[in-house]
């Protein structure tokens, strides 16, 4: 019954590829994002962490592809996260996950209990796929949504308040 007094923290040791938080600062059209993930795997335990920061202006976005992974083994649970397009064929991923400390691995029952923080993963998408396609060895269905422009911006500039409210106040993860 220990969970039931834990608090959530973003002072952990953390796994190598979640130890940043994204963040991301607004000035009209333009949003500079700080943490962005391109890890380079080798395997899902052997990779080369990086991170970058990047401007995007918000006008040139185009596209919005819906992510499906299902679990393994499983039949119906599945991850699912997005990509942003811009008009210069650049992609933002963005998925929501459990942040896992050193040696910590995913459970159901963890999500229940207060084990795991949640996470807004801001990535490459060469990083989000490939790990989950390449190294994982599982299916990634990629959906295109159809929304104007103003939609696929809100959904965005939402996503990344959360991961900005995430890093001043966070939060744990419910299953």
């Amino acid at each position: 019954m220990k969970w039931l007094f834990r608090k959530p923290s973003n002072n952990r040791d953390w796994s190598p590829d979640q130890v940043v938080l994204p963040e991301a600062r607004f000035d009209g059209d333009l949003v500079e994002i700080t943490g962005i993930r391109d890890c380079s795997y080798r395997s899902t335990t052997d990779f080369t962490v990086a991170h970058h920061d990047r401007a995007f202006d918000l006008t040139r976005l185009e596209r919005l592809d819906f992510f499906v992974e299902p679990f393994a083994g499983w039949r119906g649970p599945a991850h699912t996260f997005l990509s942003f397009g811009f008009d210069d064929g650049e992609q933002l991923a963005i998925s929501i996950e459990v942040r896992r400390e050193q040696g910590e691995e995913f459970s159901v029952l963890g999500g229940l209990i207060r084990q795991f923080e949640l996470m807004y993963v801001v990535a490459t998408e060469r990083d989000l796929v490939g790990l989950r396609s390449v190294h994982r060895g599982n299916r990634v269905y990629r959906y295109p949504i159809r929304a104007d422009a103003e939609r696929i911006r809100t959904m965005m500039v939402a996503m990344l308040r959360r991961a900005n409210r995430l890093g001043e106040r966070p939060e744990f993860y419910n299953t």
